[in-house]
């Protein structure tokens, strides 16, 4: 999986979200089928609340 991500991209490339989508998707693509996508739910972990999920799509 790393040779395959690290010949997508030059050492000059600038990562964009779009890039973090494409890494995900393939990275985890086979385990999750939303692997790639923004999440669309709130999400939280011992009281601390992540972005919503509304927010997302801009925060990237």
């Amino acid at each position: 999986m790393q040779t395959k991500l690290m010949g997508m991209f030059t050492k000059e490339h600038r990562f964009s979200a779009a890039d973090t989508c494409t890494i995900h998707r393939e990275w985890l693509g086979d385990v999750y089928e939303w692997a790639g996508q923004y999440r669309q739910v709130n999400i939280s972990k011992d009281g601390f609340n992540f972005a919503m999920a509304r927010y997302v799509p801009k925060l990237m």
